[in-house]
This record gives C-alpha cells, structure tokens and sequence, in this order.
C-alpha cells in the first residue's frame, strides 16, 4: 500500500506532467496551422 504522502506526490507529478503535455500538443497545433 502507498502512504498518502506518495499518493499526493505522484498526483503532483502527473498535473505538471499532463500541462506540459497540453503546451506541447497546443504548440504543434499552432505549427501545423503555420505550415498550412
């Protein structure tokens, strides 16, 4: 079993995880428009 402290650590991690993941994917949509 995890302790709540790794818990709410990984939590952390996968929320700065998935809004790089956003940035990145908007950033390729906003090429993909130039390149258009």
């Amino acid at each position: 079993m995890r302790t709540k402290q790794e818990i709410q650590y990984f939590k952390m991690i996968f929320k700065q995880f998935s809004g790089k993941l956003k940035a990145y994917i908007s950033i390729i949509n906003i090429n993909d428009e130039i390149v258009e």
